[in-house]
């Protein structure tokens, strides 16, 4: 499996379990209702907390007080609150308004 279709698979049997709440999108792609702590790393070291938004299977939408430029590439850490262990992914932001934040996911 590539990395796109396992994150696919993983969003796909999250919703089964009802882990998330799936939201009228107009993009095409699903995204799930997911409210956790969040950990937003950069290269050069610096972390910065917030909360998930929602997750799709190309990214996460996030509420975040920091100021991260749109490129930037980071790091996503979340917990799932069904115990698994922590996931790490690679991304990019997206975009930002204030303090919500559209991070995409990336092959690193």
């Amino acid at each position: 499996l590539t990395q796109k279709e396992f994150r696919r698979t993983l969003v796909r049997m999250w919703a089964v379990l009802g882990l998330f709440h799936r939201k009228v999108e107009k993009r095409g792609i699903p995204r799930y209702r997911l409210e956790v702590p969040l950990t937003v790393s950069t290269p050069d070291g610096q972390s910065h907390h917030g909360v998930s938004r929602d997750l799709s299977e190309g990214g996460m939408g996030a509420i975040l007080r920091a100021e991260l430029p749109v490129g930037q590439e980071v790091y996503l850490q979340y917990q799932l609150p069904d115990g698994s262990p922590p996931k790490r992914i690679p991304a990019v932001v997206q975009w930002h308004k204030g303090s919500r934040y559209g991070f995409k996911f990336v092959e690193r």
